[in-house]
């Protein structure tokens, strides 16, 4: 045994953390989206009611379901800006970053097999530096249903691909 200080040493070794933490599936309830549901008595409203934004308002096929998904998308996430839900503790958006600037595109994923799949990116195109796009995921069919509740467990996952998704594109870039 030595002396005890190769931990300390390690410690100190450590690098500083450049952005905020990039948290599982399963820790990605924010309080202050749960607080506003909460008051607002919005916890079993479906995203549909309280956007209102239904499917049957866009177009036919695969380029008007595409619309919807990224006009849910993109309310969703102005909604958690706006009640600080994407919470990033102590770190704040470099300079030339704002989270006020990012937007949801949906784009056709095209695979050797044929099925269909689209994919959810989020853009910072103003972005001078780093990331200007980060992809969230792939999916078939729909993934943000309008039968979802605000305060359900889909909306669990949707917070948690957001954060995580625009900590990539804000910070990891």
């Amino acid at each position: 045994m030595g002396s005890g200080k190769g931990k300390s040493r390690r410690t100190a070794a450590r690098a500083q953390p450049t952005g905020p933490p990039v948290y599982p599936q399963d820790q990605g309830w924010a309080g202050p989206w749960v607080d506003f549901l909460t008051t607002q008595g919005l916890l079993e409203t479906s995203i549909s009611d309280y956007y209102n934004v239904q499917r049957g308002s866009f177009a036919l096929g695969r380029a008007g379901s595409r619309a919807f998904q990224e006009k849910l998308a993109q309310e969703i996430f102005d909604d958690l800006v706006a009640t600080h839900a994407l919470d990033f503790g102590e770190y704040n958006p470099p300079p030339g970053k704002k989270l006020e600037e990012i937007t949801f595109i949906v784009e056709e994923i095209l695979r050797e097999d044929s099925a269909e799949c689209d994919g959810l990116y989020a853009e910072a195109r103003k972005a001078s530096t780093g990331n200007t796009r980060v992809h969230l995921f792939n999916y078939s069919g729909s993934y943000l249903k309008e039968t979802a509740t605000l305060g359900g467990s889909e909306m669990k996952d949707i917070i948690s691909n957001m954060h995580n998704a625009v900590a990539a594109l804000i910070w990891l870039g």
